[in-house]
């Protein structure tokens, strides 16, 4: 198992604040799908498209990437033919606000991962009207994390993971109050976490998965739940 990472340097015609990075990037991936054929169709379902992005770095004091500054970000995939894409054309997209000046790529072969931490909030659905707060409790919260990685794995790879109940060890809440992300004239809540898995193989797929496609919900949209591993206890 595998997956295919971008990184990619950008330079930037306007501010944009911290929590509208995520969309702007976003919505650049999204103009670079629908530019390409074999990517069209992708970006226009509704399904799991198996990709993840993180935000700008290096990271501004003042929680505002700058205009004429030069930042990079990273996106993620278990699918080669979308990174591949992607990584040949996303420099041609016009974008009033993001110009991409260079992409490298690289692949990462799965390993073991004890922990996993957000470094963009993850964003987890109780209904269509309300996200996830401490004030739900973890028992909800681990729940659903680990749904949304085996449907993640179960539509790219085509089969089951039979990951016992308690995949996901341990969840720590890494900030003190909900944070925001801003999407299409909304307010979206996340959190950032720090998640221990089992050591157990498929729970290790699933620690795999929350690497290369993201952890809860809006990864391809704000890039909501991009992580970072370790292998401390």
């Amino acid at each position: 198992m595998k997956y295919y990472e971008l990184t990619a340097t950008a330079h930037l015609n306007e501010d944009i604040a911290f929590d509208y990075a995520g969309a702007e990037i976003g919505h650049l991936l999204s103009r670079t799908m629908l530019k390409l054929p074999e990517l069209r169709r992708l970006h226009k379902e509704n399904t799991f498209k198996h990709y993840c992005f993180g935000s700008f770095f290096p990271i501004e004091k003042e929680k505002v990437y700058k205009k004429g500054n030069v930042y990079t970000f990273k996106v993620r995939t278990l699918n080669e033919d979308f990174s591949e894409c992607v990584r040949k054309n996303i420099k041609s997209i016009k974008d009033s606000k993001i110009n991409i000046l260079a992409v490298e790529a690289s692949q990462r072969n799965r390993r073991y991962l004890s922990n996993i931490y957000s470094v963009t909030p993850v964003v987890v659905t109780l209904d269509e009207n309300k996200r996830w707060t401490k004030e739900e409790g973890f028992l909800y919260l681990t729940a659903q994390l680990k749904s949304n990685l085996e449907k993640k794995f179960r539509t790219f790879y085509g089969e089951e993971i039979e990951s016992s109940d308690d995949a996901i060890n341990r969840i720590e809440l890494m900030n003190k109050k909900p944070m925001i992300v801003n999407y299409k004239n909304t307010r979206i809540l996340g959190n950032k976490f720090k998640i221990w898995f089992n050591e157990n193989e498929d729970s290790q797929k699933l620690a795999f998965v929350a690497m290369s496609c993201g952890l809860g919900e809006k990864n391809t949209s704000v890039g909501a739940g991009f992580c970072m591993g370790g292998q401390d206890g």
